[in-house]
């Protein structure tokens, strides 16, 4: 695993929470959320996810998932893109909410969260609280907004 990339996979039946709805969902084709989109890791697992899932592609900025769209929906897999902010409330609020309107009554068989805010490279005594403010806001702050958001009502 790539230092500072936390992932997390959530069962259908977790999220499903085993309800009576669980057979009418699982009719439906799942599908699967992977925060944090660049050239490296979130890229190789969007690859991999899009193999068996539709798969919607978060990232800050819409140049690091147009092309990864492109490719998955050119090769015959279902992708879409929402430029989100992770250390946004608001911003994560609102791209699940696309999501599920998108997918809306599909389960999600995977959310992967793999945004990052950055790392310090600084002595520790000369790292200030301000220099970890947005590594906190992203990694941490937006990886638990993810999981609100994303779980079910």
């Amino acid at each position: 695993m790539v230092a500072g990339t936390i992932i997390c996979v959530y069962h259908q039946a977790i999220l499903c929470h085993l309800s009576p709805t669980f057979i009418t969902i699982m009719s439906t084709k799942a599908f699967a959320v992977i925060a944090g989109v660049g050239s490296g890791t979130g890229t190789s697992l969007a690859r991999r996810f899009a193999k068996e899932y539709p798969i919607a592609l978060l990232a800050r900025n819409p140049e690091s998932y147009e092309g990864l769209v492109q490719e998955i929906n050119n090769s015959g897999g279902k992708a879409i893109g929402i430029s989100t902010d992770a250390s946004d409330e608001e911003s994560v609020k609102s791209a699940f909410k696309t999501i599920a309107q998108k997918y809306e009554d599909a389960p999600c068989a995977a959310a992967i969260y793999n945004a990052s805010g950055g790392f310090v490279r600084k002595p520790f005594l000369e790292t200030q609280i301000e220099d970890l403010e947005k590594g906190w806001a992203v990694t941490v702050y937006g990886h638990i907004r993810a999981i609100c958001y994303q779980r079910p009502d």
